[in-house]
């Protein structure tokens, strides 16, 4: 981007290990929505997203680096941890696209035109046949249905209902997707960050964070409170080297997370674009995603995944906080086509605001 001319001007803030859908560490605060302080950025470029909804910034890069990864991801992970584009405008993905693509740019035919009459739309209403996330909130699926009518109304098309019973299992797919052969675990990475061995224990540091004393977040306490409740016995992890990779319920969700893969990929095809909300409900209050950690689901799952995906901004709730709705879609020369679908959602409506993203561990989740 330097040799295009790009300004760089800032690093922005994230969580605390880029591993929760907060922006806040202890070194520089908790990130604020500029719609409404009261709300949070999401994360992991929480801080990035709150810049470009403040107009401090026209374009940037949503990016945790690979290398300095504490531990360096492996295997499937380096899959989730990717480089993406975050814009004020849609009319600029394309730009910062190319720039980004370097000499593989050409492959992308992000200057072409697309023809929407060809292209298949399918939109879900969510992740249902299971209690965990919340029910998809009446603004989100207004944001969704109003996306899907305007395309049906303009171009002529017909929008397709999906249902896959497997998204129900979204986040066993991404926890098992997260660890890898011979990599330390959420608690270990948090003490690793701080140049520490041994794992993170949140009944020791639960005190110390109440008492204001403590170097971690509540986040990193909630996630190592979370691992602590796997009640697996050491004498059965101890018959699997990697237990948390080889165990066979984590297997079973791999291979669920590749038969899902396949059904997408396969309804989706070439010409096929799907509309999906990007969150259950509108920009939350600080810290409320503590009490709805499975979330993340909506997020974890094109991570999960590894589908390509874009998110664009819908418009204020009753209570002016942001809405958004994601695209995704597959192979190459579909971004462009991805592009071209949100910048023509792009004139929708005329309270546009930047998207919040809610993207776990890589951005998570665009």
């Amino acid at each position: 981007m330097e040799a295009a001319g790009a300004i760089l001007i800032a690093i922005t803030n994230v969580p605390e290990a880029c591993s929760w859908v907060e922006s806040t560490n202890g070194i520089y605060g908790l990130s604020k929505n500029p719609y409404d302080t009261r709300l949070s950025v999401g994360g992991s470029s929480g801080g990035e997203g709150a810049l470009i909804s403040a107009a401090d910034t026209l374009g940037s890069l949503g990016v945790i680096p690979l290398d300095g990864h504490v531990p360096m991801p492996k295997e499937f992970q380096i899959q989730m941890l990717r480089i993406g584009p975050m814009c004020r405008y849609v009319e600029d993905v394309p730009l910062l696209m190319e720039v980004m693509g370097g000499e593989l740019a050409v492959d992308l035919h992000l200057k072409e035109m697309v023809d929407f009459n060809k292209v298949r739309f399918f939109y879900m209403e969510g992740i249902q046949h299971t209690p965990k996330p919340q029910s998809l909130s009446s603004e989100m699926r207004c944001a969704l249905l109003k996306a899907v009518s305007y395309f049906e109304q303009k171009f002529d098309v017909e929008g397709i209902r999906l249902d896959l019973p497997l998204a129900s299992n979204a986040i066993e797919m991404l926890f098992s997707c997260i660890q890898a052969k011979n990599t330390p675990t959420i608690s270990e990475s948090f003490k690793s960050l701080k140049g520490d061995r041994g794992s993170l224990n949140w009944m020791t540091e639960l005190p110390k964070l109440l008492a204001g004393k403590s170097v971690h977040t509540a986040a990193a306490l909630f996630l190592s409170f979370f691992e602590s409740m796997d009640r697996t016995s050491e004498k059965e992890k101890a018959k699997l080297p990697n237990f948390a990779y080889n165990s066979s319920e984590f297997l079973q969700f791999r291979r669920l997370r590749d038969r899902l893969a396949r059904q997408v990929t396969e309804t989706l095809g070439d010409d096929g674009i799907l509309l999906f909300p990007s969150w259950p409900t509108t920009a939350p209050y600080h810290h409320q995603t503590f009490f709805t950690p499975f979330n993340t689901a909506y997020t974890g799952l094109f991570n999960a995944l590894t589908l390509p995906v874009i998110t664009c901004p819908m418009g204020l709730d009753r209570n002016t906080g942001p809405s958004d709705s994601w695209c995704a879609q597959l192979r190459p020369p579909t971004h462009r086509c991805r592009s071209a679908t949100f910048t023509s959602l792009r004139w929708l409506d005329t309270c546009m605001v930047s998207v919040i993203y809610f993207i776990h561990l890589s951005r998570t989740l665009l």
